[in-house]
């Protein structure tokens, strides 16, 4: 049984979402969860840490005229 995305209304705003995931790797089969905030981390073996990676938010850009 396919997990329900958490927090996101299902319909054409996930549906989308997964096509453009699909776009990158069409091996996507589901959107399994999604969150308005995350952190990302890599272990540094030689400090023995996990320093976050710096993550931008995408931007959009309006035009002016519309």
């Amino acid at each position: 049984m396919a997990a329900a995305a958490v927090g996101c209304p299902a319909g054409k705003g996930r549906d989308i979402s997964l096509a453009a995931l699909r776009r990158h790797d069409p091996y996507i089969s589901r959107i399994v969860d999604v969150a308005s905030q995350v952190a990302l981390y890599t272990f540094g073996h030689r400090a023995n840490e996990w320093p976050v990676i710096k993550v931008y938010p995408k931007t959009t850009h309006r035009s002016e005229d519309a």
